[in-house]
């Protein structure tokens, strides 16, 4: 009972306005977000169950954060896991002109429905085959690494190239002898919805 007040306090707060004036000033650097999908499954006999698919929450910088600097922290909790908190992306990322470096614990920046947010995929669940590639689902879809992007001053052209270590987040090797590299390149057509490009990634196992 004490772990789910605790849960419920931390999306209470991630909802709450901010009343002092210096916590207002936080506020608009700073953003506070959060969801939870739950299920409910039967088979119309003997098995009812209630389940937390998942619930995330996260904190990030705003635009007014810095002009070059930035942040994400998120973590997420699901009845698959026993409820138990798992930090999923700790990034930093510095951008000057048409360059953006990310590093820390994030997504490799491969595939689109990757990107697509988990209350916007239609079925809940993503494709297998999105959850077979880099790194797949059982090693956290995260990893630890450092990604370049860089935009076209007219936003047409975007690439990506990045160096990881190819472990996933589910375990960390201290003396990691892997290594994954992934390069994508996109470009957004007359059509804002259209997009042509393609994706590369090597993973060397240890």
């Amino acid at each position: 009972m004490k772990k789910w007040l605790f849960y419920i306090a931390i999306l209470l707060f991630t909802i709450s306005p901010v009343g002092s004036k210096a916590q207002d000033n936080i506020s608009r650097k700073v953003e506070w977000n959060g969801y939870t999908q739950l299920r409910f499954s039967t088979n119309f006999n003997d098995v009812n169950t209630f389940a937390m698919r998942r619930m995330k929450l996260w904190i990030k910088s705003s635009t007014s954060f810095s002009s070059h600097w930035g942040f994400k922290v998120q973590t997420t909790l699901t009845s698959f896991q026993n409820e138990h908190f798992l930090l999923q992306d700790a990034l930093a990322f510095y951008r000057t002109g048409n360059i953006k470096i990310i590093f820390g614990q994030f997504i490799p920046e491969y595939s689109l429905q990757r990107f697509q947010p988990d209350y916007e995929v239609p079925l809940t669940e993503r494709a297998n085959v999105i959850n077979a590639l880099i790194p797949n689902v059982t090693m956290g879809v995260r990893d630890i690494g450092i990604e370049t992007e860089y935009t076209s001053p007219n936003k047409i052209l975007k690439a990506w190239f990045g160096v990881f270590n190819g472990n996933g987040i589910k375990e960390y090797h201290l003396n990691n002898q892997g290594i994954m590299l992934t390069q994508k390149t996109q470009l957004t057509l007359n059509h804002p919805g259209l997009r042509l490009g393609y994706l590369l990634m090597y993973r060397k196992a240890d």
